[in-house]
This record gives C-alpha cells, sequence and structure tokens, in this order.
C-alpha cells in the first residue's frame, strides 16, 4: 500500500545496543501493567532510545496478544515507555506514538499509518504460536501482552512440633491459675449476696421502727 509512514517528528536516534532489560523469566524485557507484561517485538528495551529494525518477520510467542488500544494502555505502556521505537503497531491495526515520538504524537494515533501492520500464518510454529507479523517501518514495533498469573495465596505458616508443644504447654499450666480465679469470683459473689441479704433486714428493721413512732405520735395528736 504504498511507501510507510514518515517518522513522527522530535525524536532523537543512537545506535542499536544489547538490550539491558531484564526479561523476568518471560523470554523478553517487558513492563508489567495491571496484571499484564508487555514487550515488543522485535524484542527491545522498554525504556531504550529509538532503535532500527530489519523489517523482517516476527513470530508470536505462545501465550502472547496483539495489546488492544484501550485509554488505560495508550497512556500507562506507549505513553510511558520509550520502547527503542518511535510508533507502536497495537491490535485494530492503528499506530500510537510511544515516549519518543515529537511530544504532539506521545501515546496518540499517528495519522497515515493505520493498515501498516503485515500478519500471515507462519509455517511450523509451536502450539499457540501461529501468527507472524512484520513492522510497516524501521522505526515501529509491535506492542504484545501476555496475562500474568494471580500469585498464589500464601500457605497458613505452621509452628514447628516444638513450639507446638510448648503452647500447649503453656495453655495447660493456665488452666489452674483460670480456676482459681473462678473460685475466688464465686466467693466474692457469695459474700455480696450475704451483705446484700443483710442491709435488705436492716432496712425491713427500720421500716418497722418509723412504722411504730408514726402510730405513736398520732395517738398523741388525738
Amino acid at each position: 500500500p504504498g511507501e510507510p509512514p514518515a517518522a513522527a517528528p522530535g525524536a532523537s536516534f543512537l545506535p542499536a545496543s544489547a538490550m539491558d532489560a531484564a526479561d523476568g523469566g518471560l523470554g523478553m524485557p517487558h513492563v508489567v501493567h495491571h496484571g499484564f507484561a508487555y514487550a515488543v517485538l522485535p524484542p527491545e528495551d522498554p525504556d531504550g532510545r529509538v532503535q532500527w529494525n530489519d523489517e523482517s518477520w516476527q513470530r508470536m510467542p505462545a501465550g502472547w496478544e496483539l495489546a488492544p488500544t484501550e485509554p488505560g494502555i495508550l497512556a500507562g505502556v506507549v505513553a510511558a515507555h520509550g520502547w527503542s521505537s518511535l510508533e507502536l503497531h497495537l491490535a485494530g491495526g492503528k499506530v500510537f506514538g510511544t515516549k519518543n515520538s515529537g511530544p504532539q504524537w506521545v501515546g496518540k494515533e499517528v495519522p497515515g499509518a493505520e493498515g501498516t501492520l503485515s500478519s500471515r500464518s507462519s509455517s511450523g510454529a509451536e502450539p499457540g504460536a501461529c501468527m507472524e507479523y512484520k513492522p510497516g517501518h524501521k522505526c515501529f514495533r509491535i506492542l504484545i501482552r501476555k496475562q500474568l498469573l494471580a500469585a498464589a495465596p500464601a500457605a497458613p505458616q505452621r509452628l514447628p512440633a516444638d513450639g507446638a508443644e510448648q503452647q500447649l504447654g503453656e495453655l495447660l499450666r493456665e488452666v489452674p491459675r483460670l480456676e482459681d480465679r473462678t473460685r475466688q469470683l464465686e466467693a466474692t459473689s457469695e459474700d455480696l449476696r450475704r451483705a446484700l441479704a443483710a442491709e435488705q433486714q436492716e432496712k425491713q428493721v427500720l421500716e418497722a421502727r418509723v412504722d411504730g413512732m408514726q402510730g405513736e405520735m398520732e395517738n398523741l395528736a388525738r
């Protein structure tokens, strides 16, 4: 479909160099964003400056896919890193500017670049890696992603056998102390009940005396 689009203005270039981003066991340099690992084809440093690619066919690794054009991905993945390129191909055929692009293109769709990503079925590919892609320009790369497995919940912490025995011994030694305290509280409760009964009896005596004195006063008044 004609000549590839011109690179976005405002970028600076360095010759290709060795990648210095760790692959984290995923086989290529990447960044992690909201549970997905993001990388580019051809693989390069996510925070590297622009390096030309050879516009060769790139096989999609097993378990990876073209990154979708969601706003969070454009802001947190495409615009936040240089990806050793000027622009990135995403799913749907659109191209967006990286951090290395001119200010007007960072995280934005590049006009005239849509549809320049080539794709084909690969031959003799490993299972799950049956597609090949080719960037539309030597300063473009292809943004891909892979969902990361959720971390397994931590196993409950178990005490060593001797530690468990020690705790059990401490609990058993605590039982007699609790029983003694219970007996003390019960004895205290009994003392309180007796004191309350004595106060009730004394109150009744006083009320009877008051009634008697009131009767005598009424008789004198007559």
